[in-house]
């Protein structure tokens, strides 16, 4: 009995308890820090950061963040199933994402992300509640780091609990702020007795991941420095990172007043010139090839505001790693599955002999193509980079009817793709083309499906499911659209949680 207490309390168990369903695919997977006992993680800044490496670790792995990314991906229209690879993989958890079919399901990309991503908040509630009840005042060093810490903290647990809000409830909207969606935690789970808490609603989870952002933008730093920051700080987020997810986060919600004055706060002013802060590289090997570690942060010629680290637990793109990235590269690639080519919908977009992301970006091997924009084994994946925020600002001041404005913002990420400046014509056409140039621009970077379900909300529009199969449809009735509020396009709560959470349904 003394045994079991003492392994009881090693943070892998707290991990285990996370409640998912894990098979021996699980018991493969990268770890973070898995053996020490979580008290003797609670009374140093170092100890702390110990506990927020496990944290990153976790939600920027492949089987967490890389679950989330390629569910969203799966969920999208511009890509279609190689039909001879169908059998492999069709009724796998990706391939359940393709189809929509992944209603009812225990362990799917939902749960795998769930999973890792409860251990990162676990680590996350155990470094904030240290700090705030004062287990680690008696650290020097908390005068510098304590806020860091609280700020990393605050804004992992608000990216996984968006995440986890995204996948389990509805999209935000009037209609449905009062509909179950994730179960938040806010205290470390360090016995049976933490175990229980309640779902909740759409509204709530997004004031909760609302709350958390606006905390790190407080107490992050703005940059890295060595002199004061541990080394292990260099590859973690700054204070931009969290005003990007916010903007993202407002943006999801259809609220454009606030999303835009997040992005002001981001790239600075509209301007013919771009941002001072994170101008676009006229180089894609600086976004999609970088390897190491990197300095992101304001003001550093840079167009990344945050990037995952390649080189340890993130290897999303590495072939024979987990991920989509290789379910979409050519089978002459070593290592690459073949199974996902990208489908009419995207090409399409392209203006084939001008746009230099079609040759960039898009591998042509006979009338097939496929992705090669994250082809680099091991590359930092990008998280934040300011054409997407340079984008969505397009996009919002084209809808308040400030359309010299949005064109300003849409022909930066034009120009620097070869393309000649936009001439305007109507309202509703610059909203689409604005639509259109996103969806060109961020393939692979999770925002099309977030994109069609956040435009379904505002006005209506289905949500189209991709080039698929007929036989691939039997779960959406044969349907190349879905309504925005379709229950086929939310993941089920894992029965393990339905189980052995006793507070779930209180």
């Amino acid at each position: 009995m003394k045994n079991f207490i003492n392994i009881y309390k090693t943070i892998l168990l707290i991990f285990i308890i996370s409640l998912y369903s894990c098979g021996n695919e699980f018991l493969d997977e990268i770890k973070p820090e898995t053996s020490q006992d979580v008290n003797s993680l609670r009374s140093s800044i170092s100890d702390l950061d110990v506990c927020l490496n496990g944290a990153y670790g976790s939600l920027f792995s492949p089987a967490g963040m890389g679950s989330f990314q390629g569910a969203m991906e799966y969920n999208g229209d511009f890509y279609n199933a190689v039909p001879s690879e169908k059998a492999g993989w069709i009724t796998s958890r990706d391939g359940d994402a393709y189809t929509h079919a992944y209603a009812g399901k225990d362990y799917n990309l939902q749960a795998s992300f769930m999973q890792w991503g409860n251990y990162c908040i676990n680590m996350c509630n155990v470094v904030i509640e240290s700090l705030s009840t004062g287990m680690v005042d008696n650290d020097p060093r908390k005068a510098t780091q304590g806020n860091r810490l609280m700020g990393e903290a605050k804004f992992l647990r608000a990216y996984t609990n968006w995440g986890m809000t995204v996948m389990l409830g509805p999209q935000y909207h009037q209609s449905t702020l009062d509909q179950n969606s994730a179960v938040f935690r806010d205290k470390p789970i360090l016995g049976l007795s933490d175990i229980p808490a309640k779902i909740r609603t759409v509204q709530e989870m997004y004031d909760y991941v609302i709350a958390d952002l606006k905390d790190a933008q407080i107490t992050l730093p703005e940059v890295y420095d060595a002199t004061i920051h541990p080394s292990s700080y260099l590859v973690h987020v700054r204070k931009d990172a969290a005003t990007a997810l916010l903007a993202k986060v407002y943006f999801q919600m259809n609220d454009f007043d606030n999303a835009l004055a997040e992005v002001e706060s981001l790239l600075g002013p509209v301007a013919a010139s771009g941002s001072a802060k994170y101008p676009l590289t006229n180089n894609w090997d600086n976004l999609f090839k970088l390897l190491g570690n990197q300095d992101y942060g304001p003001n550093k010629n840079k167009e990344m505001i945050y990037a995952a680290e390649g080189s340890s637990a993130q290897k999303w793109t590495l072939d024979s790693k987990w991920g989509y990235y290789r379910f979409t590269r050519p089978k002459n690639v070593v290592n690459a599955y073949g199974r996902l080519r990208l489908g009419t919908p995207y090409i399409t977009l392209f203006d084939k002999a001008l746009d230099n992301r079609y040759t960039q970006w898009v591998e042509v091997i006979g009338t097939q193509f496929w992705q090669k924009k994250l082809a680099t084994s091991g590359m930092n994946m990008p998280i934040f980079r300011s054409a997407e925020f340079h984008l969505m600002r397009a996009e919002i001041l084209a809808r308040i009817n400030q359309p010299t404005e949005a064109i300003i913002e849409m022909d930066l990420v034009r120009n620097r793709s070869g393309l000649a400046a936009y001439t305007f014509t109507s309202q509703a056409a610059l909203i689409q083309e604005i639509i259109n140039e996103r969806g060109r621009e961020m393939i692979g970077e999770a925002v099309r499906h977030l994109d069609n379900l956040r435009l379904g909300a505002l006005d209506g529009t289905l949500v189209p499911l991709g080039q698929k199969d007929a036989e691939d449809k039997i779960y959406v009735d044969g349907q190349d659209y879905l309504p925005w509020n379709s229950p086929k396009l939310i993941y089920d709560m894992p029965t393990n949680e339905i189980i052995n959470n006793p507070g779930l349904y209180e």
